[in-house]
């Protein structure tokens, strides 16, 4: 039987059988297939368990070991983590069930604001064409799903102006004829509008009438992506330098490596830099480079 498949008695046996000197140490460990570092300090092992255990001892009930005491303040700790671990985790969801119901609430807020907008915009889109076409109020009024008296009365509001308009704090009325005619003229001067446009009406007020016939803004442009040259010899950059020497005009040209900044080539040109002198140089580089 080999020593790594033993127990630990049949290990002290042997450690026994070594210690007698029974058989030699050679052959023992051959026969168990263990080295004999293994088997010295297996052997030592067990000289000082045998010299701990015939320590003496005190009398009385034993306290708690080292070991268990280590044991105990983990525990502890654990524990303590663990409750923590919990009401974070209860703080957690709380904070979370309480975004999440406010977010749903202004998202809601929003769907309402946004249909009330669009049902006002159709419905006095709808009255405008009316007018334009001398619509009878009974007909628009049963589309609208209200009574002819109350479209009647809300019409003869909106023909005229009312007297207290020009009054801080009070929204100015336009009429639904002059309505249409602001939604043409917008439309007419390619979305523009001006004094011609504003006649005697407020910028604030034609804005209210001209809202929904606003381009949208414009797209948020989407940032370029970066790229970073990782390793040498990927990526060239040729650049090039005006110099005067004596009088003449000459043209510096210098290739570098984009990683390492190596300039692996430059050029000196007489005059100012033709496509010949980069070609030329452009190939000495790589020539270098493979070489």
């Amino acid at each position: 039987m080999r020593w790594k498949d033993m127990t630990g008695p049949e290990r002290y046996r042997v450690v026994e059988m070594a210690r007698r000197g029974e058989r030699p140490l050679v052959e023992i460990c051959q026969a168990f297939e263990v080295s004999r570092q293994t088997l010295h300090k297996a052997m030592e092992r067990a000289e000082q368990a045998a010299m701990e255990a015939l320590e003496p001892q005190t009398p009385g009930r034993k306290g708690p070991s080292e070991q268990q005491l280590q044991i105990g303040e983990l525990e502890k700790k654990t524990t303590g983590l663990e409750k923590q671990v919990d009401h974070w985790k209860m703080r957690y969801e709380v904070a979370q069930a309480f975004i999440n119901l406010s977010r749903e609430a202004e998202q809601r807020q929003e769907r309402n604001r946004k249909k009330k907008k669009n049902s006002d915009a159709l419905r006095m889109e709808f009255l405008n064409r009316g007018l334009q076409t001398s619509w009878p109020y009974w007909m628009m009024a049963e589309m609208l799903g209200v009574k002819t008296q109350s479209l009647e009365r809300w019409m003869s509001r909106h023909k005229t102006a009312a007297p207290n308009a020009h009054r801080r704090g009070r929204p100015e009325v336009i009429p639904s004829s002059v309505r249409w005619k602001l939604r043409s003229c917008y439309l007419s001067h390619y979305r523009q509008w001006g004094p011609s446009v504003l006649g005697r009406f407020s910028t604030g007020a034609i804005a209210r009438v001209i809202e929904d016939l606003k381009p949208l803004p414009p797209q948020e442009r989407v940032k370029p992506q970066k790229y970073e040259i990782a390793a040498p010899m990927v990526m060239w950059s040729e650049d090039g330098t005006g110099l005067v020497d004596r009088g003449q005009k000459r043209e510096l040209l210098v290739l570098q490596d984009e990683c390492s900044r190596f300039k692996t080539n430059w050029r000196m040109a007489r005059t100012s830099a033709t496509a010949v002198d980069v070609e030329v140089y452009l190939r000495e580089a790589e020539v270098a480079s493979v070489v």
